[in-house]
């Protein structure tokens, strides 16, 4: 089983890279890749990479004590809203060596998770139907990287959206609105 599937990693690469042992190289970081997603993380290192990445959301997101967050794309003015927005799961990724060359240290992805989305209807002027699929250019993942003890989130894509309208802090946070998302389905304040 294991053979045909690396057969079939290696058919789609072109000739000269089969030969030369650029397709080796790119299957062993592929390997590597799909190992760091499933070696668990620490608890306390999965909460630091949890909290970095809710600050990081919370930039582009207005969170609300009821547990609903908004958000504007700002390209088009669109207004979009989430019930139980948070990040969901964070998995460890691979550090090439060019990345630890740059300085990067370890890679986490934290994924970004719903229960149901809507958008503003400019035409209608009023809210659509939720729905479960989300909004396309909202990013599903946030990058975070670790330089020199120091974890930095990135998303290229989320610089483009800003706080939505309403709400406000939750009270008695002490990260005023920010949540995650429990393994059963139930919002948790990041403190």
């Amino acid at each position: 089983m294991i053979r045909v599937s690396l057969l079939l990693a290696i058919l789609p690469l072109p000739a000269s890279a089969q030969s030369s042992g650029q397709g080796q190289k790119m299957l062993e970081q592929g390997v590597k890749n799909a190992i760091a997603t499933f070696t668990p993380l620490p608890a306390n290192e999965q909460r630091r990479v949890m909290e970095e990445s809710t600050k990081f959301l919370g930039r582009s997101v207005n969170f609300r004590a009821d547990g609903t967050a908004s958000s504007i794309y700002t390209p088009q003015g669109l207004h979009l809203e989430w019930k139980k927005l948070g990040i969901g799961k964070v998995t460890s990724q691979a550090v090439s060596q060019a990345d630890q060359a740059n300085g990067i240290q370890r890679r986490y992805l934290a994924t970004i998770t719903f229960e149901t989305s809507r958008k503003w209807d400019k035409k209608a002027n009023q809210w659509g139907q939720w729905n479960d699929t989300g909004y396309i250019l909202f990013p599903s993942a946030i990058t975070v990287e670790e330089i020199n003890g120091i974890l930095t989130p990135k998303s290229s894509i989320l610089k483009d959206f800003n706080p939505g309208v309403g709400g406000g802090p939750a009270k008695g946070l002490q990260v005023p609105g920010i949540y995650r998302v429990k393994k059963d389905g139930k919002l948790e304040p990041v403190k």
